[in-house]
């Protein structure tokens, strides 16, 4: 995940985190060309909220109907929903969403997926989103053992997201997710 802070003087930096945790830093050496810099910064940062777009997967990027089959008898537990989180090769995209979140990208708008799929299919879609040819954003998943309600996962996710960027429009096909999310404030466009 990217987070980007300025110093009082204007100067702009920008934190990476990638999905093992490893961290590092950049500094703004044009409009929108960062450098990576050695170590962290020193100075005092205030965290600069981006904008951003958030996009559902399932049933909203993707088609997931292909692995229905895989749904398990007992849905109650993250644990039993693995082979169904790690079969997502299976689904096909829905390519009139694809599109917008490709030309938000293009426009040089960020995009962030979240789903209720939980972590231990993480690699799984990654692959799928790149393979799709999908803008590589970052994804917020479930944690593993996290057997909420998937509305109450949703709001989480939301709220978390909301500390580091301001959430223009997001794309999701459960109208209880819509219906919860607008409630608090979002934006929300069903699919």
């Amino acid at each position: 995940m990217e987070t980007y802070y300025k110093n009082k003087d204007g100067q702009r930096y920008v934190k990476k985190t990638v999905e093992t945790g490893q961290t590092w830093w950049s500094r703004e050496q044009k409009p929108g060309e960062f450098w990576v810099i050695s170590g962290e910064p020193v100075e005092d940062l205030f965290l600069e909220k981006q904008d951003c777009y958030v996009f559902d997967l399932d049933g909203t990027v993707f088609d997931s109907s292909p692995r229905d089959h895989l749904i398990p008898a007992d849905p109650s537990t993250t644990d039993n929903w693995t082979e169904w989180n790690r079969a997502c090769h299976l689904d096909t995209v829905i390519e009139p969403v694809a599109i917008i979140a490709r030309a938000l990208v293009r426009a040089g708008h960020a995009v962030r997926y979240v789903t209720s799929r939980c972590e231990d299919g993480m690699v799984e879609t990654m692959t799928a989103i790149s393979d799709a040819g999908l803008p590589m954003g970052y994804l917020h998943m479930r944690t593993i053992g996290d057997n909420r309600c998937h509305v109450d996962v949703k709001k989480d996710m939301f709220a978390a997201l909301s500390e580091t960027h301001n959430i223009i429009a997001a794309f999701e096909d459960q109208q209880e997710n819509v219906d919860a999310l607008s409630s608090l404030g979002y934006t929300m466009i069903k699919v």
